[in-house]
């Protein structure tokens, strides 16, 4: 049966046999894909970096890369 969750079985099998389905059929999202992975990796880096700044400075900056949308 064609449902939302074997469609997501389906797109995650052929991802693990290296298929890029995603690029192969949207390469117009190719773009907004990286920007979206680069901001998680920029607020995973920030939130790593907590340790090095006070409580005021971490949440001001997280908010600020939060808000600042890649789209």
């Amino acid at each position: 049966m064609f449902t939302a969750e074997n469609f997501r079985r389906i797109y995650d099998a052929e991802n693990r046999k290296g298929l890029d389905l995603a690029n192969r059929y949207f390469p117009s999202l190719e773009p907004l894909t990286l920007a979206v992975r680069t901001k998680v990796q920029d607020i995973r880096d920030h939130r790593a970096a907590r340790t090095t700044m006070n409580a005021e400075e971490f949440q001001a900056t997280l908010l600020v890369l939060q808000n600042d949308s890649p789209l």
